[in-house]
């Protein structure tokens, strides 16, 4: 949602966070990379929606 309404820094903030903590508790986990490919997803929407910011990373 926040990243539907242009707050990109914040919703891709969340999910960094979030797989950190995760990759710390669970190293080799797959779920870990699945939410890299969902931060990604993020990244490449604010790119194309031509958001003027850095992009996450």
């Amino acid at each position: 949602m926040l990243h539907a309404l242009g707050h990109c820094a914040p919703a891709g903030a969340l999910p960094t966070d979030t797989m950190a903590i995760h990759r710390h508790a669970h190293p080799a986990h797959p779920t870990t990379e699945r939410m890299e490919g969902q931060l990604s997803l993020l990244n490449q929407r604010c790119v194309e929606q031509y958001h003027h910011h850095p992009p996450q990373g």
